[in-house]
């Protein structure tokens, strides 16, 4: 169950922004564990650089990135 603010701001989205609350509500279906798990033994396990950011993160974000046909320097910096 979404907190009050989530609640809230789920319905501010409004039709503009129905690919975030699509994801709200289904990103435990469309990146389940045993997905999350497969992605994860992508990842090189050398002890360097930074830690791994939650595959399911990453693909949401490339994800809304192409919905909104945003370049990858300004996905970063919105």
């Amino acid at each position: 169950m979404p907190t009050r603010r989530t609640q809230m701001l789920l319905a501010r989205l409004g039709n503009h922004r129905k690919m975030f609350a699509f994801l709200y509500h289904h990103r435990h279906e469309i990146f389940d564990d045993a997905f999350q798990d497969q992605l994860e033994t992508m990842y090189r396990d050398r002890g360097e650089g930074k830690v791994p950011v939650p595959p399911a993160l990453l693909a949401m974000a490339v994800l809304l990135q192409a919905y909104h046909g945003v370049s990858d320097r300004d996905r970063v910096t919105e």
